[in-house]
């Protein structure tokens, strides 16, 4: 025996001296152990323990059954273990133990009571976790120890006949209160099990061999005494808890929300903020939670940016939730639209976790990497909101090619640009060619009297141009207008001078209808117009002083002082004063009443003639089969008389190969083409007219609308900004361009002048001004699309009588639309109502 106990005192001192620097540094030599088992915290645990102890001495060698069935030799025993884990292997552990033995021998009629206290040191190896590796979750482990200590006991001997004392020891030992005291080597196996991750039951099997053959007061064969002490025990580690599983159990006390509660796309994405609260005493210092959004819809799901949030005792830069104070957090994302969602929840599945305290919180880990944490509690689905008002995106594309209108032309297939002239049937086209015959009579100062002598009217030739006036009419045109305007030159009274330009006016247009007379009256005349004031359309104006005449004349002049005059015209509204401050320049103005002045004081006269032309039907036999034979105005004038589209198309082709450098054939062609939705083919034929002739307003604007129409908005601005440059009036198409964009503002103020417009009412309707857009929607285009627009203006302002007469005038026109409404989360508040389900049938 005694060289067993030696033995194991040595094995005691050896594992110690081992054991205790690898707890210490808490690692293997070849660092393997710690990349495994990175999520371990060294902790501190405390255990109090109960059990029996059995005595193994001199007094125990008997038949057991006899002698326990007369004498009891299991003794309790309660101890208190303190133990630090420095690794999920290894650890060291102190206990005090204290409790009773009891040895019985029949053969020497002796038994023995012993009051004994332990105290060790002990190295701890948790098998499970070096055989299996450490899983903070395992439950159940099996665990062994061995150490050193020291044992103090008091012995008292009885005769086990008459139970009369006949001996002990441990009165006067060198121990505490005498007792006692010597080495003691324990070493034992024990069973863990986890009840949570601070609680758990240990049971504790032990062997102990003391350094002594005195501990039953009796010597005998067996050198050195021992016992066992078998344990059932309580444990609690003294470590940060996540309390993952008491946070799962209170998350009904967690608020979490979104805004809005009904998702709407506002500039082509959809804009939500999350908000959470936590409650005091909820949020564990050592845990870490994560939510992420995500937005569910048939076929597809998208996932939005998460939220990860630390507690207090958590290394990182993420959101920090206080223990005792509780806290909360607000975050706002868009993400991109697209129409699978329409019909979607959203959603948050949050997720409880812990890593090593050692470790840094990734404030952007990923769902995956979360899952990998050493602990994690996926949490209920809970539905934030529903999704998505989609009537932002309703804008209804109602753009159009323009066709180029051929123009006025004359025998030289000159454009002439005049304003008086009545339009013919056609705006497209003036079947005829028009002629243009001018000539002035200039007059003396106060006076409308017509008067050859002149000197401004022998050196314009007045008399030769109205003779060749004349011979033009003489032709036999047809005189569609004959134009004559007069002025007064801007001196004098301006009341005066109005009423001296309506007498000149009258002089010149007197002249004219004697012209007509005369020739009434001339056999070899070919114009027989005996009543010219009835039989011809004269178009005619008295402007008063010409102002405007008296400024370019000034302008193109040589007067030294002109800018001076400009000025006074300028800055002087007054007429009769502006006249006056001219006269006080008398140096000045002595050159302009020689120079400048009379050839203001004139009528001017303009005789339009129209030439035959070819009949309706030939035309358009002639553009279709023979385009050679006609000019470019008159073909394109033959497509507007037909409905055929197959021949308009035609004609245009034929105008193109005839004459390839007119851009209006090209124009014309695109119109077609897109209305057939053939807009590559449309694309051509303006990008060919665009280069035939830049900077073209109507070109411009149909490559704009072209653009718009393929949804590439930025192109279609920029070609609408040219086009408006060059003279066209785009305000809508680049409003149209803002609705889309999602600028509404801009959109509301561009449209603005459209009215009683479809998208101006929707524009309204997203910027929530709800009386202004149900006004719009009320005066515009009756069709199934305003029809729903009023419902949903209706639903909005919870006018549900209103919603639902609009619902059944746009089922009525459109029946598809109850598939959409049924989805619509514009009424999702009503989805359950009955009437609303009868509706939607």
């Amino acid at each position: 025996m005694k060289n067993v106990y030696q033995k194991l005192l040595k094995a005691a001192f050896i594992t110690l001296a081992v054991m205790i620097p690898i707890v210490f540094y808490g690692q293997s030599t070849n660092g393997k152990e710690k990349a495994k088992d990175n999520s371990f915290e060294k902790y501190w645990s405390v255990n109090l323990n109960v059990g029996p102890n059995l005595f193994y001495g001199d007094l125990n060698v008997y038949d057991y059954y006899p002698v326990m069935k007369y004498n009891n030799m299991w003794k309790l025993g309660y101890g208190l273990v303190l133990t630090r884990q420095f690794s999920p292997v290894f650890g060291v552990r102190g206990q005090l133990l204290n409790g009773e033995l009891s040895g019985t021998k029949r053969t020497i009629n002796r038994y023995s009571d012993m009051d004994i206290f332990e105290y060790n040191l002990n190295g701890t190896v948790n098998f499970s976790n070096l055989i299996w590796h450490y899983k903070p979750e395992r439950k159940l482990t099996v665990y062994g120890f061995v150490g050193i200590g020291m044992a103090n006991w008091e012995t008292r001997l009885y005769r086990l006949s008459d139970d009369v004392r006949v001996g002990g020891n441990g009165q006067d030992g060198a121990g505490p209160r005498k007792r006692t005291t010597e080495a003691v080597v324990p070493a034992g196996l024990g069973l863990d099990y986890s009840i949570n991750e601070k609680w758990g039951i240990n049971l504790e099997g032990s062997y102990r061999v003391v350094n002594s053959d005195k501990l039953d007061a009796t010597e005998g064969d067996y050198k050195y005494d021992a016992y066992s002490y078998n344990s059932l025990g309580v444990t609690y580690k003294f470590k940060e808890s996540t309390n993952l599983k008491s946070m799962a159990k209170n998350y009904d006390k967690v608020k979490i929300t979104a805004t809005p509660t009904v998702l709407e796309t506002l500039q082509d994405s959809i804009e939500v903020t999350i908000s959470g609260t936590f409650p005091e005493k909820y949020f564990s210092k050592k845990a870490v939670m994560n939510f992420t959004p995500v937005l569910k819809y048939p076929g597809g799901s998208t996932t939005l940016k998460g939220i990860t949030l630390q507690g207090e005792k958590m290394k990182g830069e993420c959101k920090v939730i206080n223990y005792k104070e509780g806290g909360n957090f607000t975050y706002t994302q868009k993400i991109p639209y697209n129409p699978a969602m329409n019909t979607s929840d959203l959603v948050v599945t949050p997720i409880i976790y812990t890593i090593n305290s050692n470790e840094t919180v990734k404030c952007d880990a990923s769902i995956n990497e979360i899952k990998q944490a050493k602990k994690n509690i996926e949490l209920p689905e809970q539905k934030l909101a529903d999704g998505v008002i989609y009537t932002s995106t309703k804008a209804i594309f109602d753009e159009d090619l323009n066709l180029t209108d051929p123009g006025y032309v004359n025998l030289d297939n000159e454009k002439i640009d005049f304003q008086n002239i009545a339009k013919p049937e056609y705006e497209n086209y003036i079947k005829a060619n028009i002629l243009q015959k001018d000539a002035k009579i200039y007059f003396k100062v106060n006076l409308s009297k017509l008067d050859f002598k002149l000197p401004l009217n022998k050196t314009n030739l007045v008399e030769k141009k109205l003779k060749e006036l004349t011979a033009f009419i003489n032709k036999g045109y047809k005189i569609r207008e004959i134009a004559i305007n007069a002025w007064a030159s801007p001196e004098g009274d301006v009341s005066y001078n109005q009423n001296l330009s309506e007498a000149r006016k009258k002089t010149a247009t007197t002249y004219m209808y004697d012209v007509f007379k005369k020739l009434a009256k001339d056999k070899k005349s070919r114009v027989k117009i005996a009543h010219p004031e009835t039989a011809i359309n004269f178009v005619t104006a008295a402007h008063g002083e010409d102002w405007d005449g008296f400024m370019k004349s000034v302008q193109a002049s040589s007067i030294k002082d002109k800018n001076r005059i400009a000025n006074i015209v300028n800055s002087q509204s007054d007429l009769n004063a502006r006249e006056r401050e001219i006269r006080k320049m008398t140096v000045v103005y002595k050159e302009v009443e020689e120079k400048i002045l009379p050839p203001l004081r004139r009528a001017e006269i303009s005789v339009y003639c129209q030439k035959a032309q070819k009949t309706d039907e030939e035309l358009q036999r002639l553009s279709l089969n023979n385009p050679d034979s006609v000019t470019v105005e008159e073909i394109l004038y033959s497509a507007t008389l037909t409905k055929d589209t197959t021949d308009k198309m035609k004609m245009y082709k034929n105008a193109i190969a005839t004459y390839p450098n007119d851009w209006r054939a090209y124009n014309n062609a695109a119109y077609y083409d897109f209305k057939q939705s053939n807009t590559k083919e449309a694309n051509a034929y303006l990008e060919k007219a665009n280069s035939l002739n830049p900077n073209n307003a109507t070109i411009l604007y149909n490559l704009g609308v072209l653009a718009s129409r393929n949804k590439n908005f930025d192109q279609s601005a920029a070609y609408f900004n040219k086009a408006q440059k060059a003279g066209a009036n785009v305000n809508y198409e680049l409003g149209f361009i803002s609705l889309k964009k999602g600028d509404y503002t801009q959109a509301q103020k561009l449209i603005a002048a459209k009215k009683c417009n479809y998208n101006l009412g929707l524009v309204q309707l997203i910027t929530k001004d709800y009386q202004s857009a149900a006004s719009t929607f009320k005066c515009a285009p009756a069709n199934a699309n305003t029809y729903y627009m009023m419902a949903v203006t209706a639903a909005r302002t919870n006018n549900t009588s209103l919603m639902y007469e609009n619902l059944i005038k746009a089922f009525k026109a459109n029946p598809t639309l109850k598939a959409t409404a049924k989805n619509d989360r514009e009424f999702i508040k009503y989805f359950n109502a009955p009437d609303f389900q009868n509706v939607i049938k």
